[in-house]
């Protein structure tokens, strides 16, 4: 009997671990509760953890990875992952920038309201939100993908 409850104890944690990790079946919704973790971390070039800061893909890509999610380091690679969306964002959908015209040079996460939360490079260098319906955001959209739903 005490095997058998140790047994169940140790499933029952472990589920519930995975569980709370996001790891089964991460929605939207838990893709923006962990990137709202680093709102405030610097905005390092380069950087890919909340040790050393965060440039945007790093940021993105550390985000996904906590929930079980492997992306390509890169924001030009990143976008070719997952759906197109073309309409009615979701939270956890990936927006994509492009500030030369040419190819994808910014990403952040939309969490809704047409808000994103991102690493910036700009004024406030650390995780922040922006809106979608600032000038230069309208002027530089290059697209959005979804990851999961």
């Amino acid at each position: 009997m005490n095997i058998l409850f140790r047994a169940m104890t140790m499933f029952v944690f472990v589920f519930t671990m995975f569980s709370s990790q996001g790891f089964c079946n991460p929605t939207g919704y838990d893709v923006v509760t962990v990137a709202e973790r680093y709102k405030g971390v610097p905005y390092v070039y380069g950087g890919s953890s909340p040790e050393s800061g965060f440039d945007c893909s790093g940021f993105v890509q550390y985000v996904f990875a906590q929930l079980g999610i492997t992306l390509p380091r890169t924001a030009d690679y990143q976008a070719g992952v997952g759906k197109p969306v073309t309409e009615y964002f979701l939270p956890g959908d990936l927006v994509f920038f492009s500030s030369d015209g040419y190819g994808i040079t910014h990403v952040g996460i939309y969490v809704g309201n047409g808000q994103f939360i991102h690493a910036s490079s700009g004024s406030e260098r650390r995780v922040t939100y922006d809106t979608l319906d600032r000038e230069y955001r309208r002027d530089t959209y290059a697209g959005a993908t979804r990851i999961v739903e």
